[in-house]
């Protein structure tokens, strides 16, 4: 898996050098800075995607938790019957 803190440092550099781009003079100021806001949504977007699969994935791993501990149940369950069977 990729180190997620070096790469969201890295996007944040890079919004934080074209922000300063789109404070210098210049004729392209107002295209930078659309170009800048841009950015900026995408990255929000990204974050909270994020988010949203590392909540998917904690789900993942509880339910898949759950249902070993439901199977195991059911495996003591059915020896607890086949050997009650065996002592009546």
């Amino acid at each position: 898996m990729f180190n997620l803190q070096r790469t969201d440092e890295d996007v944040q550099s890079h919004l934080r050098a074209a922000e300063e781009l789109s404070e210098a003079e210049g004729s392209y100021k107002a295209a930078i800075r659309v170009i800048t806001d841009e950015l900026q949504i995408a990255y929000q977007r990204f974050k909270t995607l994020l988010a949203d699969y590392e909540v998917l994935l904690s789900m993942s791993a509880t339910f898949y938790t759950s249902v070993e501990k439901v199977s195991y149940l059911f495996l003591v369950l059915y020896l607890w019957g086949v050997t009650a069977h065996i002592w009546y």
